[in-house]
């Protein structure tokens, strides 16, 4: 006799077997059933039920991101666990070798099943796309072979299992606060004023191609593309191989920008900082329970400096054509704008950025001055490629010197250092003058700030 229990999780697979055939027949199209991996008679619990949810989410997205359509769902809790039916529209070889690569480059892949149907409720097997066979979660060798053998018990699997879930919860957590603090850091520095030359909630500085809301709207874009970022970083084995990886979604996200600017560019260089950043930040809290400025940069230049390096080797010597600005001017002049600094640590966050803002904040002094006087220290230091591209040297030696005269002054925590700053904005606008790297690592002194400050006693 089969025990009820078990009666009852071959009740819900054959129950599963019907649905799968009565959407094939309803809208002749492949479909996608998702259910989880699990061994034993206990198929559900709070720990599962959080893993389908976050997969049929990951799912969705890889989905919609490959350019599938999703044209039907449904979802059912069974004794078997919980499952979804996904109704796709698409190339149904593609759909598995898509289904191959979430079970085994995704965290939680190794706990899912995400069967393909054709149009024929024919299944399709792994050996169609790749021919790999899935692997043991306990030791690597082929998953078959191991349940032949009965190399592992059932609570093994099971506490294994729950150890990779609890960790990715973790991990999820983590990229979530780092996601969080890029785009507080972006949107603060978007609001900080009075901001010379710049977009602020005055004005939109000598910009006439883009105001306030052409800057939200990018942020907007950009904004969920920094835990991405940081889920880089928890889940990288190396620094080498983040990098790619970082550069790739970087490629995504600013074709995004660019579309939702209609092909202006409003932050190209702070997501390239901010990515890169996140990405190092994620990468030390595989390991760490707290960081701070020192780890996070050293590691951005561990990941970045040999490329950027030859990067700038290669236009400098005519190895390749400069393309960007940044580029341009770095043939002309030997001045490496956003990539020096990424390369060789940020020092005009480290040595200016940071200092003036910890100084600031534990005078007690209010967030937005304390970020404009960071602004201007920034701005004495830097030699920002946004304003040698818009004004050459000259407005490159004016702005320092203004910011010089700014300090002197007091900054903006004087009278004379406020009007000080609105003559300069004024000024600013009138010769087209814009410090748009300055604003940048505005944002990146204040995203690091902020990673310190939630994760020094994570």
């Amino acid at each position: 006799m089969i025990p009820i229990k078990l009666n009852k999780i071959l009740k819900a697979k054959e129950k599963r077997f019907f649905i799968q055939r009565s959407l094939i027949k309803k809208y002749k199209n492949p479909i996608i059933c998702l259910t989880l991996n699990i061994p034993g008679e206990k198929k559900n619990g709070e720990l599962f039920y959080w893993t389908y949810l976050q997969s049929l989410k990951e799912l969705r997205k890889k989905l919609e991101q490959s350019g599938f359509t999703i044209k039907f769902q449904i979802e059912r809790i069974t004794d078997a666990g919980p499952e979804a039916f996904l109704v796709i529209q698409g190339n149904v070889l593609e759909l598995k070798r898509l289904s191959v690569i979430i079970e085994e480059k995704n965290p939680l892949g190794r706990l899912l099943d995400i069967d393909v149907y054709n149009e024929n409720h024919q299944p399709l097997s792994r050996a169609a796309v790749s021919g790999k066979k899935r692997t043991c979660i306990i030791c690597g060798r082929g998953a078959t072979e191991c349940i032949i053998e009965r190399k592992h018990s059932t609570n093994e699997i099971l506490e294994r299992m729950k150890e990779r879930i609890v960790k990715y919860k973790h991990n999820i957590k983590i990229s979530e606060i780092i996601g969080e603090n890029a785009q507080k850091a972006m949107f603060y520095e978007l609001a900080v004023t009075p901001k010379p030359g710049l977009v602020d909630l005055r004005n939109c500085g000598s910009h006439s191609d883009m105001d306030l809301l052409s800057f939200i709207k990018s942020s907007f874009t950009l904004s969920p593309y920094f835990g991405f970022f940081a889920e880089c970083g928890l889940n990288a084995a190396n620094l080498n191989s983040l990098l790619k990886k970082l550069r790739k979604i970087g490629n995504e996200a600013e074709k995004k920008m660019f579309d939702t600017t209609d092909g202006i560019n409003t932050q190209k260089g702070l997501l390239f900082s901010i990515g890169i950043i996140a990405g190092a930040a994620g990468f030390l809290l595989k390991d760490n329970s707290s960081i701070v400025a020192d780890d996070i940069v050293r590691t951005v230049t561990s990941m970045a400096k040999n490329l950027i390096d030859y990067e700038l080797y290669s236009i400098k010597s005519g190895l390749i054509n400069p393309h960007s600005n940044g580029e341009k001017i770095y043939a002309r002049y030997g001045i490496s704008g956003i990539r020096g600094e990424v390369s060789n640590g940020f020092p005009s966050v480290m040595e200016r950025g940071l200092p003036a803002l910890r100084e600031s904040l534990s005078k007690q002094k209010a967030l937005n001055d304390s970020l404009v006087h960071v602004l201007i220290h920034i701005m004495i230091c830097l030699d920002d490629t946004n304003v040698i591209h818009r004004g050459g040297i000259e407005s490159l030696k004016l702005v320092q010197k203004r910011a010089w005269e700014i300090l002197a002054c007091g900054s903006i925590f004087t009278q004379k250092g406020k009007n000080k700053i609105l003559e300069t904005d004024s000024e600013f606008i009138k010769k087209n003058i814009s410090p748009g790297g300055s604003a940048d690592l505005l944002a990146v002194t204040f995203f690091i700030y902020l990673l310190e400050t939630s994760f020094k006693d994570h």
